[in-house]
């Protein structure tokens, strides 16, 4: 049984949660299942993978802000623009890297996201990763070509 069936077949027979408690599935694996499969029945039916919304901008950034990457794939794969701009974090890389989700960065990147792309609360990801302490996201970035426009600004 798929993710999109399983959540067809407990909203329509109102089926208790039971079973997954009893489960080895953890709270963690049963809400990341059932949202892929939620983001899956939507798009499934139409929704646009590249609508906007207020905070968050676009559900790629919003499901890069929580380091989902079985979303965030999914969205890419089904046309989302990873280089979309809007919303608190300005675009999906600069939410990963904030929050230090080091593998939605690495796909990001590989998927083609402008690593110097501006916009947002924090100015870029390099910006967003180095004021919010994350280490190993600022050498990633770094290591993609990612230029600090503070640094760059002082040298000229």
């Amino acid at each position: 049984m798929n993710a999109a069936s399983t959540f067809t077949m407990l909203d329509r027979h109102s089926a208790s949660a039971q079973p997954f408690i009893n489960s080895d599935w953890s709270c963690q694996r049963l809400t990341d299942f059932l949202m892929g499969a939620i983001v899956k029945l939507l798009l499934d039916k139409g929704a646009d993978v590249n609508g906007q919304g207020e905070y968050y901008g676009n559900a790629l950034q919003a499901a890069a802000r929580y380091g989902n990457k079985t979303i965030v794939s999914l969205l890419l794969d089904k046309g989302a623009n990873v280089n979309a701009q809007g919303g608190c974090s300005g675009n999906a890389l600069q939410a990963a890297a904030r929050y230090g989700h080091k593998t939605v960065v690495k796909l990001l990147l590989d998927k083609g996201a402008d690593v110097n792309a501006e916009g947002g609360k924090y100015g870029n990801a390099l910006s967003a990763a180095t004021q919010c302490g994350q280490d190993a996201i600022v050498q990633l970035l770094l290591n993609h070509g990612a230029i600090d426009p503070d640094v760059l600004g002082e040298t000229l």
